[in-house]
Order: structure tokens, then C-alpha cells, then sequence
């Protein structure tokens, strides 16, 4: 029989091995919310219809034929034959094998015993945390390949065979011309070509200190220090050659988290990590300050059998870490080796290892089955490739049905679905490659989502006649798309609330979308019905964006025709604040005590509460629904601030 509680099984650890790799692939197969998986396919459609590669921009119209080093030549053709045979589910499922692949790699090439099984499951659930950095991009080839140079140096240095560097050197090549973090891989090599001879030179002077030592003999390190620069070498083999290190170069520099660094402060994946604290993406950093104390700590537990080349590993991907939010899971994987080594080289106290097995078992397991369940539960809420709110399905269908004249402006993260749909004939205005254009450019669309006057300008300089925006789930561009709303130049051709579609008045062949118009809202929640009915919690969020999107028009009668479909906590607070907006203060107050009847303990809809109740001078039961909102939530730091700024106004101690 397999005794999970005794883990004295190898078939066993083998077993939970390959489940805890399937687990980490199974946590990032969701479905497809970025658009840069899109430019990709269309780069690889044009490939593959010119039968050559490219090395100008044949996509935007305000770079025309901009010098485009298209390092991911081979990951887009790879994803083209991929969707072209298997469609988007395919992908999906590549990508999911990629990641469990390189999961798998680094686990098997490591001893098996039970503190390694821990660990790999411990793995699992941290990728789970950061899933959503593991997007359907050329990054997966990365972490493929991260796992591949990690299994092949680990295998070398036990064997010393030269043949386990020979798939180091396929894949580096495979690397460079299919991702700029390609230079990763020679960072990787010298982490070993390090930290191996400095570990024999730390074991000679400190003997008794230090018990690693390395299985290489003397004339096996000198490939391994050559390999850095071998794999740099082999880096040229590529379309663009020594302009690779450049663009390499180039991506580096914009992860840099400096205050001057525009592409740092305004691409949300590109931020430091220190300021996702306090934020919605908070559950990155708190994976990589896990990740930091589960290495401290088996550091500390396993310090005599320290690798060096495991730590450089871990401070490298520290590094990537805390320059860009985008780069936890490479930390992950980059820590996983010293996790691995030191808790199955760890002399653990004797006496306490019962207790601590159980303790650990139980753990282990509780979150594991916690992050299954709701990943599970987010599949089966929406079992679709690709994910609601995140494209823009319907303008692209509007715009291929009836193609009218001009240019069209689009927001980046929607560039890359447009022009998947529409080129050719039509091009975007750009997309998420930044790399092709100037500071200046990247300057001058952030000041247009700023400051909405400037677009007037823009569209005559462009001669754009078309206009797609998001307008949720993120509300970057709510104040430009309520702006054009208004300006009479343009028509609102199509929205459900997610996405907005306008047409310049000189080329519209109808009259916009009225967004106070009762009819409209009604017939635009029938569409939602139609779309997302099968998923209710998906239909909620569809109603709640609409209604945001007519608040944030002025069209607060439609918001509360839209808003009074939803039966979500979100979009009926949402309602009674419109309600609260438009005088029917009595209404407001009524829905939120509703809302509080079912959910008492919900703190967002009694701070609301308070706040209605302080607004319309009713001070007592405003300061009453805080002080038993505090007795709930005692760290909500809303409640405590709104607190605090009334006791200053009365110069009462809090």
C-alpha cells in the first residue's frame, strides 16, 4: 500500500513529483486575458503568407514600417501551427505542459525523498499564487528552457558528462529566437561556472564548516566555465544577430525601477515590486517574500551543504523579482533548486520531527486542495479560451462587417486582438510593442488618456475615423471615453459596458448610442443575457461594468436600469451609490441595509452606509456604523481614516 503519512514509498514520491508538476501546469491554464498573444499569431500569419520572416512593422500606421527586431519569430510561428491545427484550446494546453515541463525538470533533477515532495507541492501552490504572470506569451518558452539549463547543469555536475550541455546549447538558441530574456540563459551557466569551483575553494580552506563537495574533477570545470561564453557566442545565431544584445539591452533598461523610467511607472507588469503592496497584485509580492523565507530559512537549517551556484540562482531571480512584478515566477524557479538541495541535505532536531511532519503534511495539504477547489471553481465559472471583458470581440466584428474610412485609434492592450481580426486591409494605431516606438510616442498616448482636449489634434494629425477603448474592467480610459461621449464630433457606435466603439460624426451612417435611452440599456442587457447568461457570475459583473460606464457618461438613468438587473454585493452598492448621486437618498439607504440584512460582515456596504449617513448630516448613525463596522474589521483602514479626519474636524481624540 502507498503511505502518504510514512512517505517511505518511492512510487509514491515519484507519483506526487509528477502530480505536484501537473498541479503548477494546471494552475495557469485559464483562459486567455492577454492580447499580446494576438500581434504574436498575426506575425506568425504574415510569416508564413510572405514565406520569410519580417524586419518592418507591417501592423501600425503611425510607425509605418518601423525596423522591428522580431526576436520571437519562432515562438509565433509556433503558436500560429499551433492555433491553425488545435485552435486556442490548444495553446492553452501547450502552454500548461510547458510550465508543468519545467516544473518537472528541476524537481527530478534533484534527489527524492519526502522534504523534496514537500517542496514540490509547496511549488504548486505558489505558482498558483502568480499565475497570472504566466500569460499565453513567449514567456513560457523561458521557463521551459529555465527548467531544461537548470536539469542539464545539475545532471553535469553529478556525471560530468559533456553530452548534458549539449541540450544547453540547443536551447539557448532556441531562446534567442524566441524571447529577449534570452541573456538569462548565460546567467544561469555562470551561476554554476561560480559557484562550483567556489564551493571546492570554500570547502578546501573550511573543511570541517563545509560539507558539499562537488563531484566534478579538475578537468571537468573548465567547460563549465567556458559555457557562459559559449552560449553568449551561440546567442548570434539569429535573424538579427549582434542587434539581439541591443534589443536584450533595451527590454533590461525598461524594467529598471527609476523614477525617471516612464515605461516602469506606466506599465503596470513593468512596476517594482515593493509597489504592488497595498494593491490588487499584492498577492505577488507576498509569493516572493514567502519564497525569500522558505530559502532563508532552509539556508540557516542546511548551511555546512550550501551550494553556491543555488544561491547566485536565487539572488538573480531576486533581482528580476523586485525590478518588475512580471518576473516573480522566474524567481520561483530560480529559487526552487536551493529549496530542493537544502531541505533534503537539512539535519532536522530528531525529536521534533514527528510533530513538524504532521504539522507540515496538514498544511501542505490544506492549501493545495484550497488552491485546486478555486481554481477548479474559476474554470467551471467560465469554461471559455478566451476570458470575458479582456478583448474586443464585438468592435472587431462591427468594424470587419462595415469597414469605413480612416484610421482607427485603439488602446494598446486592445491593439494586438485588432489586428489580429482586421489586418489586413486595416492597421492599428499601435499595440503592447513598445519597443518600436520612442519615449516621445509613449509620452504623447499617456497625456491623451490624461488630458481628453488633447484629442482633437491627435485624431486630425492621424486622420482616425474609429475609435475602441476598454472601459472595464480597468478604468484607465473611463475619462477619455466619457469625454468622447459627450463631444459632439462623435458617435458612440457600440458598447456593452466592457468595451466602447466610436465613429467620427463625418463618417457615421446612423446616430450614436443613447445611453439614457431606457430602450438601449434594455436591449443592450439582452445581449448580455444572451452572451454571458449560462455563467450568472460572469452576466453580474457584465450588468456592474455597464452601469459603471453609464455613471461615468452622466447617464445615470441608464446606470440604474442596468444596475437594477445585477444581483451582485458589487453592482447593487454600485446602484445605491447612483441612487444616493441622483437625491433618492431613501432608496440608497434602503438597498444597502438590504444588502447588510444578508451580508452583515460585508465592511465595503456598511462604510458606504456611513458614509451616506455623513454626507446627508445624519453624524451619529454615520459615526454608529463605523465604530460597529471597526468592531468587525478592526484594520480597515477606510473605516479609520474617515474616523480620524472627523475627529480632527471636531479636535476629538480617535
Amino acid at each position: 500500500m502507498l503511505r502518504w503519512c510514512g512517505f517511505n514509498n518511492d512510487h509514491l514520491l515519484r507519483i506526487l513529483q509528477v502530480f505536484a508538476s501537473l498541479l503548477a501546469g494546471y494552475f495557469v491554464c485559464y483562459s486567455i486575458t492577454d492580447g499580446d498573444l494576438f500581434w504574436h499569431l498575426a506575425a506568425g500569419r504574415e510569416m508564413f503568407a510572405r514565406h520569410g520572416l519580417l524586419f518592418l512593422d507591417p501592423f501600425s500606421y503611425t510607425t509605418p514600417d518601423a525596423r522591428w527586431i522580431d526576436l520571437h519569430w519562432l515562438f509565433q510561428a509556433t503558436v500560429y501551427l499551433l492555433d491553425r491545427f488545435g485552435g486556442l484550446r490548444l495553446l492553452l494546453l501547450f502552454k500548461a505542459l510547458a510550465v508543468a515541463g519545467a516544473v518537472g525538470l528541476i524537481i527530478t533533477a534533484f534527489p527524492r525523498s519526502p522534504r523534496t515532495a514537500a517542496v514540490a507541492l509547496s511549488a504548486a501552490v505558489i505558482i498558483y499564487c502568480q499565475r497570472y504572470l504566466v500569460p499565453m506569451r513567449p514567456v513560457i518558452v523561458t521557463l521551459m528552457l529555465t527548467g531544461l539549463f537548470i536539469a542539464s547543469l545539475e545532471y553535469y555536475c553529478r556525471t560530468g558528462k559533456p553530452g548534458a550541455l549539449l541540450p544547453v546549447l540547443i536551447g539557448q538558441i532556441a531562446w534567442v529566437n524566441s524571447q529577449g530574456l534570452f541573456m538569462l540563459g548565460p546567467a544561469i551557466a555562470a551561476s554554476y561556472g561560480i559557484g562550483e569551483p567556489g564551493n571546492l575553494l570554500v570547502a578546501r580552506r573550511f573543511p570541517e564548516r563545509f560539507l558539499y563537495r562537488t563531484e566534478l574533477t579538475p578537468s571537468r570545470y573548465l567547460p563549465l566555465l567556458l559555457l557562459p561564453l559559449a552560449l553568449i557566442a551561440v546567442s548570434l545565431i539569429n535573424p538579427y544577430g549582434r542587434h539581439a544584445f541591443s534589443f536584450a539591452a533595451g527590454l533590461f533598461a525598461r524594467i529598471t525601477p527609476a523614477s525617471s523610467n516612464l515605461y516602469s511607472r506606466a506599465v503596470i507588469e513593468n512596476m517594482p515590486l515593493i509597489r504592488m503592496v497595498g494593491t490588487e497584485y499584492a498577492s505577488y509580492a507576498a509569493a516572493v517574500v514567502a519564497v525569500i523565507a522558505a530559502v532563508l530559512i532552509s539556508l540557516i537549517y542546511s548551511f555546512r551543504t550550501v551550494r553556491l551556484a543555488h544561491c547566485v540562482l536565487a539572488a538573480a531571480g531576486l533581482l528580476l523579482a523586485v525590478m518588475a512584478q512580471r518576473n516573480g515566477i522566474l524567481f520561483t524557479l530560480l529559487a526552487l533548486p536551493a529549496l530542493l538541495w537544502n531541505l533534503h541535505h537539512a539535519p532536522l532536531p530528531v525529536k521534533t520531527i514527528p510533530v513538524r511532519r504532521s504539522v507540515t503534511r496538514a498544511v501542505i495539504l490544506l492549501f493545495v486542495g484550497y488552491a485546486a477547489a478555486n481554481h477548479t471553481r474559476l474554470l467551471i465559472t467560465w469554461p471559455h479560451t478566451l476570458s470575458p471583458f479582456s478583448h474586443p470581440t464585438e468592435s472587431a466584428k462591427l468594424l470587419k462587417a462595415s469597414p469605413l474610412p480612416g484610421n482607427l485609434f485603439n488602446a494598446d492592450r486592445y491593439g494586438g486582438f485588432l489586428l489580429w481580426k482586421l489586418y489586413p486591409p486595416r492597421r492599428v494605431s499601435h499595440d503592447t510593442r513598445l519597443t518600436l516606438r520612442t519615449k516621445a510616442f509613449f509620452r504623447e498616448y499617456l497625456g491623451l488618456i490624461e488630458n481628453p482636449a488633447r484629442f482633437d489634434g491627435y485624431a486630425r494629425r492621424w486622420g482616425i475615423t474609429h475609435i475602441a477603448l476598454p472601459v472595464a474592467p480597468i478604468d484607465l480610459y473611463l475619462p477619455l471615453a466619457a469625454a468622447l461621449y459627450c463631444h459632439p464630433g462623435w458617435n458612440l457606435a457600440f458598447t456593452d459596458g466592457t468595451e466602447v466603439l466610436f465613429v467620427a460624426d463625418s463618417v457615421a451612417v446612423s446616430h450614436g448610442i443613447d445611453l439614457d435611452s431606457l430602450q438601449v440599456i434594455d436591449a443592450i442587457t439582452r445581449s448580455l443575457k444572451t452572451r454571458f447568461g449560462p455563467s450568472p457570475t460572469v452576466y453580474d459583473e457584465a450588468l456592474m461594468w455597464l452601469g459603471r460606464w453609464c455613471a461615468a457618461a452622466g447617464a445615470y438613468s441608464g446606470a440604474r436600469r442596468a444596475l437594477a438587473h445585477c444581483r451582485s454585493i458589487s453592482g447593487r452598492t454600485m446602484r445605491a451609490a447612483i441612487e444616493e448621486r441622483q437625491g433618492f437618498v431613501e432608496d440608497a439607504e434602503r438597498l444597502l441595509r438590504s444588502i447588510l440584512d444578508n451580508h452583515p460582515r460585508n465592511s465595503d456596504v456598511r462604510l458606504q452606509l456611513a458614509l451616506l449617513y455623513l454626507r446627508t448630516g445624519r453624524r451619529r448613525e454615520g459615526l454608529d456604523e463605523l465604530t460597529l463596522l471597526l468592531k468587525k474589521d478592526p484594520f480597515n483602514k477606510a473605516a479609520r481614516k474617515v474616523l480620524f479626519r472627523l475627529s480632527a474636524k471636531t479636535k476629538v481624540k480617535p
